[in-house]
């Protein structure tokens, strides 16, 4: 096998594997289908699906020793789960970013590569944070691969086996979201971060299992006559940058061909980066603060080739948020009274809180209604009480990179009535409250989605009680003491 075989072929599969994913322009032919199921781990809502359908330009025959033209690949990713009402949590009205998809190369003599390789995913885009987000959120997609050398004649084909996303989401003043990063993937093994950018997030992809994988297979032929066309395009003209802190575009004056320009190559200091139908490039997932060099060179039906334009520019530092994300729950529970007094009290109220995205970090003010619940005194004696719940200070806590949410709050507990056989009130009063705060810790399972919503339970103790009337002495041992059991679901309100 020559060199220049196996470096063409390393390109092939650099440009397949990235593009079979997610890519960066237009296509016209649609030789090769492929669908694929992933399970993606996001920052804040875990695991989601999503669905990427590719159509992509491959022809299934080509010639020997034949240095082959663009491969051109189109691709639409369907985010679904509770990804879109995440966007709208967090105020953000674009995403932008680069993927890793995997791919391996089978040629015909047997020769097998594989590699994981970092794209471009095209910018999505919202008129402000009021406007709807699309569920599921489609990003679209397109590109092409560079040229190929087949050396044998045979059966070639390219499979599609993995995925992962690094990704930023912006506010509408543009300035990054920062998230609490994901640290382990599907399979719980730890994640290195991509890079050190506090403005971007990484999202682990698994491919769901039995999903297809094998996206074209080429047979290598005798193939045909090389054309006759030797006359490669004139250089592209001045190139015009629009640039943000990761994110830009280019643009250039055509160029001309005695048969016709089909593509335009850009190369990204020094590595091919794209191939495009226009003269217009986008530019997601540029490194902040960076100097960058891109090269356009044209590129004709016969695989002629331009000399090359240069442009190099730099990107502005990254600005990232500080703002909290606003998040409102209802809650319906139960609270199982284990003292003296024993029986369920139904929990109904709410939850307004800040998280602040970067760590997870949670400030919420909890209110409970009161409650009525029939109750058991002695194991014998019917009481039928009316409990109150003023909440002392800030409820704080954490939704964790593993997505367990945990909530401390500190409450004073009010008798506000007490009925024997739900009749003779024997003791209460709005000063009839708790000597001290019953400190609660609620805590979920893990993968906690707090879009969905969800369960979290705690423990709690009562202290005893002041100023319940002349009964004070015989009630409050009644309802003194630990064990009681919280449990409650959180419905989101978004």
């Amino acid at each position: 096998m020559s060199l220049k075989s196996t470096e063409a072929r390393k390109l092939a599969i650099a440009g397949i594997a990235a593009l079979a994913a997610l890519g960066t322009a237009a296509s016209s032919a649609q030789a090769a289908t492929l669908t694929q199921n992933y399970s993606c781990k996001y920052p804040i809502i875990g695991a989601q699906p999503l669905k990427i359908d590719i159509d992509a330009a491959i022809p299934t025959a080509w010639g020997v020793n034949t240095l082959t033209n663009d491969f051109t690949i189109d691709a639409v990713a369907a985010a679904g789960g509770s990804t879109a009402k995440a966007m709208k949590l967090l105020g953000a009205t674009s995403i932008e970013g680069t993927s890793k998809a995997g791919a391996t190369l089978n040629m015909p003599d047997g020769f097998a590569q594989e590699l994981s390789v970092p794209i471009s995913i095209t910018n999505w885009t919202r008129a402000s944070a009021a406007a709807p987000v699309p569920d599921p959120l489609v990003l679209t997609a397109s590109g092409a691969t560079p040229p190929i050398l087949f050396d044998v004649k045979g059966k070639a084909n390219v499979t599609v086996n993995s995925l992962s996303l690094n990704l930023t989401a912006r506010n509408a003043t543009g300035q990054a979201i920062p998230l609490n990063p994901v640290t382990t993937d599907l399979d719980g093994k730890a994640i290195t971060p991509s890079d050190s950018n506090p403005g971007t997030f990484d999202v682990p992809c698994k491919l769901v299992a039995g999903a297809p994988t094998k996206l074209v297979e080429i047979t290598v032929n005798d193939g045909n006559a090389p054309s006759s066309d030797t006359q490669a395009p004139s250089t592209p003209g001045t190139v015009a940058t629009v640039t943000t802190a990761t994110s830009g575009s280019l643009s250039w004056a055509a160029s001309t061909d005695n048969t016709g320009v089909v593509s335009y190559e850009i190369r990204k200091n020094g590595s091919f980066f794209a191939a495009v139908k226009g003269n217009k490039v986008s530019l997601p997932g540029l490194a902040a603060a960076t100097s960058h060099t891109f090269e356009i060179s044209a590129v004709d039906a016969a695989g002629n080739k331009s000399t090359p334009r240069s442009v190099t520019f730099s990107t502005p530092a990254e600005s990232i948020s500080t703002a909290l994300t606003k998040y409102t729950a209802a809650l319906n529970g139960t609270a199982q009274m284990k003292t003296l007094i024993t029986g369920n009290l139904p929990l109904k109220g709410g939850i307004t809180a800040d998280m602040k995205t970067a760590d997870g970090t949670i400030t919420a003010d909890l209110k409970l209604n009161n409650s009525t619940g029939r109750l058991n005194a002695l194991g014998f004696l019917p009481v039928t009480a009316v409990v109150g719940f003023v909440s002392s200070g800030k409820t704080t806590g954490n939704l964790s990179t593993a997505g367990v949410l945990t909530t401390q709050t500190a409450l004073r507990i009010k008798l506000i009535d007490v009925k024997l056989f739900g009749a003779l009130s024997i003791a209460g009063g709005n000063s009839c409250q708790t000597k001290s705060l019953s400190n609660i810790t609620l805590k979920s399972a893990a993968n906690f989605d707090p879009i969905k919503g969800g369960d979290i339970s705690g423990t709690f103790a009562i202290s005893d009680l002041n100023n319940c009337g002349i009964l004070t002495g015989i009630v409050s041992p009644l309802t003194a003491g630990g064990g009681n059991v919280i449990k409650a679901t959180l419905t989101p309100q978004i």
